[in-house]
């Protein structure tokens, strides 16, 4: 059963993947730690589920690393990147972002379009690497493309903590599991 609904998931993303024109893929920044600058680069093992639902990392470095928070950026290398969508791991910037001088420059956050990752049990895109990015293929491409990956992703949720964890999620509690989450983009 664990392994259709990861078969299910990945060929799920390979076929909606393939529907996104190169210029329609966001270029998307998967952030960590409070500074919110510790950052999933491309080819970070951290960021891989963001070209599996079809986006690019918006975050390119030399030297990628995959451990810890991944590479620290400063905000000029930020201001130069300029991602269209921000992802901000729990216990981070994320409330305060609107508010911060220097995050107000960004245009993803002067438009609303920056989001805190779901992290229960763990974090849905990486950490620790594990079933958890399967709900992050899941939770992202209806995220950045809701037309394409078209469901209802509460009901996601339940489903996949049933199957994963044999845990009854209640309709309240992914609601309220995915209110920082989703809901921004028109």
């Amino acid at each position: 059963t664990l392994a259709a609904y990861v078969e299910e998931t990945l060929h799920l993303a390979a076929e909606n993947r393939e529907k996104i024109a190169e210029d329609d893929r966001l270029r998307v920044m998967y952030t960590s730690g409070a500074s919110g600058l510790g950052t999933n680069a491309e080819g970070s093992s951290q960021a891989q589920v963001i070209p599996l639902v079809g986006a690019r990392n918006a975050i390119v470095v030399e030297d990628v690393t995959s451990k810890g928070g991944g590479n620290v950026i400063n905000m000029e290398q930020l201001y130069t990147f300029d991602p269209d969508i921000i992802l901000f791991t729990a216990d981070s910037i994320y409330a305060d972002a609107a508010e911060d001088p220097a995050w107000q420059k960004l245009r993803a956050v002067q438009e609303g379009l920056y989001y805190e990752i779901p992290d229960l049990p763990y974090n849905w895109m990486s950490s620790p690497p594990s079933l958890n990015m399967l709900l992050g293929i899941r939770w992202l491409g209806n995220l950045l493309y809701p037309e394409i990956y078209d469901y209802d992703m509460a009901a996601e949720a339940r489903r996949a903590y049933k199957l994963l964890w044999d845990y009854d999620l209640t309709a309240e509690e992914s609601e309220e599991m995915l209110a920082r989450s989703t809901g921004k983009r028109g």
